[in-house]
């Protein structure tokens, strides 16, 4: 494992996971929410606030199939998914974080509301036309060839489709 991919991995990450919300006075046997847990999945420039006001931003409704790309533990993933209620297909290059967001997905009853995929922005793993939203916290910055990033965004975007980000600022 080399790159990115190296950067964000993370050793036995579920039971760290688990660790994490016991120490935050959750009870991991008991249903949790996603606003319990934005604490710990929110890992972007100003956290579950700032997923909430892209959510508005972008007007997101029920009925929009969104796409996550670089979704981490996938926080704002199980955000959308519990409110308004859509449909969210993930995307990261971490094996690790795929299985560490299928556990918060299952503690939160929100499993068949959210897939999680390994895979590349620069590959999406779903055909043309298929997300209403294409939704990107702080991750064009780890990415370099912007060309085939955004080139792909629009691939999978339904005409009329609204590509939500968030950039941390950087070039």
């Amino acid at each position: 494992m080399i790159g990115l991919e190296a950067h964000y991995s993370a050793n036995d990450i579920e039971a760290r996971i688990l660790a994490a919300i016991r120490a935050a006075g959750l009870d991991p046997g008991q249903r949790l929410s996603p606003v319990e847990l934005a604490a710990l999945d929110h890992f972007h420039t100003g956290g579950f606030r700032a997923s909430l006001v892209l959510k508005d931003l972008a007007k997101i409704r029920a009925d929009d199939r969104v796409l996550d790309i670089g979704a981490g533990l996938a926080g704002p993933a199980r955000m959308l998914a519990a409110s308004p209620g859509c449909r969210v297909e993930c995307i990261d290059l971490s094996p690790d974080y795929f299985v560490a967001a299928l556990l918060p997905n299952r503690l939160t009853g929100l499993e068949d509301r959210i897939g999680v995929h390994v895979g590349s922005a620069l590959a999406i793993p779903f055909p043309d036309y298929s997300f209403d939203v294409v939704w990107m916290q702080n991750v064009g910055m780890n990415i370099a060839d912007k060309r085939k990033l955004y080139e792909e965004i629009h691939r999978v975007l339904k005409p009329g489709g609204r590509f939500a980000f968030q950039g941390d600022g950087r070039r």
